[in-house]
């Protein structure tokens, strides 16, 4: 029986693949596939491998958008947003040579079903299945971390702007440039940093949710300025899925962030005035969500806390009239040495 959340995924891919559908009218595409398939019997691997490094240049690109809109030139910006649509169309929309023939409206998971469609359940290598089902799970977190804004596709790039475009833009492109970074480092490690909690996370955030016309949310610190290593932009990433979390689910207007430490270790906790969480809930686990959400976020929280070989833990309810909402109790090591290694199964 699978128990792990990848196996579990390995298992729904390969569920969904026995209903593939093939292009109608065109038998000469499945058999191209079945002549590759015998041409190239680890065409899996290669798919897992093609998928992975897609993935990682996304982004990558990420990243350089998100410099370009600090800086808001508009040559570099203009290429970097071609950059990242070029990204995406490879990683939704890839163009493959199969048997000769190019094929454009498949893309990169539907090929993956092709394959496994043809295979059948005996042929298939579950341990690259896995591999494409982890670099899936990233890929669409954080396209989740970046869905608080407009998509970096389609920002804008404008002739004439004013001081208040400038520093919105610039407040984005932090966020996307850490996004970006996040998702490469989870793909393969991060290397460490010290991180200042009330600048690297706390005043990032409050920058970034007072930006928009609605989902505002006042995000004050409280406590020690502490100073841990870690991976700076997946810490920042965990604190904004807590933030997102409390505004979008939870409908809070106000979240604190407050800190203390001991000689080796910072305890951090984040509290909300929103309307809570469900009593006894798996919050962490994927896909659990009570408001209609992806159950994506709190999941990629505890995966980056624990590769810091470190704890989360929550409170339904939190005792404090300030902040009722949700309470989110966080140890972490201060010292984490030169990298953080992310699962590859989970």
């Amino acid at each position: 029986m699978a128990h792990t959340v990848l196996e579990r995924l390995v298992d729904d891919l390969i569920i969904a693949s026995r209903d593939f559908i093939w292009p109608i009218g065109r038998p000469e595409v499945r058999e191209s596939w079945v002549k590759e398939l015998e041409a190239i019997p680890n065409l899996l691997r290669k798919l897992a491998g093609d998928y992975e490094s897609l993935v990682t240049s996304y982004f990558y690109e990420l990243n350089n958008l998100g410099s370009s809109m600090q800086r808001m030139s508009l040559d570099t910006l203009e290429n970097d947003l071609r950059s990242v649509g070029t990204c995406v169309e490879s990683v939704g929309t890839c163009v493959e040579s199969v048997g000769g023939r190019k094929w454009k409206a498949m893309n990169k998971m539907s090929q993956v079903n092709g394959v496994l469609n043809i295979l059948g359940e005996a042929g298939i290598n579950r341990y690259d299945l896995a591999r494409i089902a982890r670099v899936h799970l990233i890929f669409s977190e954080g396209n989740h971390d970046i869905a608080y804004m407009a998509s970096p596709v389609g920002l804008d790039v404008p002739k004439d702007y004013d001081d208040a475009l400038i520093g919105t833009r610039a407040v984005q492109g932090t966020h996307i440039a850490l996004v970006g970074l996040g998702g490469a480092n989870m793909l393969v490690f991060g290397t460490t940093s010290d991180i200042l909690l009330s600048y690297d996370v706390a005043e990032r955030l409050a920058n970034l949710f007072n930006i928009g016309e609605s989902d505002k949310l006042t995000i004050d610190f409280e406590g020690d300025s502490v100073i841990f290593q870690g991976d700076m932009p997946n810490v920042y990433r965990c604190f904004y899925n807590l933030a997102n979390n409390a505004v979008k689910r939870g409908k809070a207007t106000r979240l604190r962030i407050s800190a203390s430490q001991t000689e080796d270790k910072v305890q951090i906790q984040v509290a909300d005035n929103g309307n809570g969480l469900p009593d006894g809930g798996q919050i962490f686990e994927l896909g659990v969500s009570y408001s209609g959400g992806q159950g994506l976020g709190l999941f990629f929280a505890k995966q980056i806390i624990e590769s810091h070989k470190g704890t989360i833990t929550a409170v339904a309810k939190n005792a404090d009239p300030e902040y009722p909402g949700a309470l989110f109790n966080i140890v972490l090591p201060k010292k984490n040495g030169e990298y953080i290694h992310y699962p590859r199964s989970f």
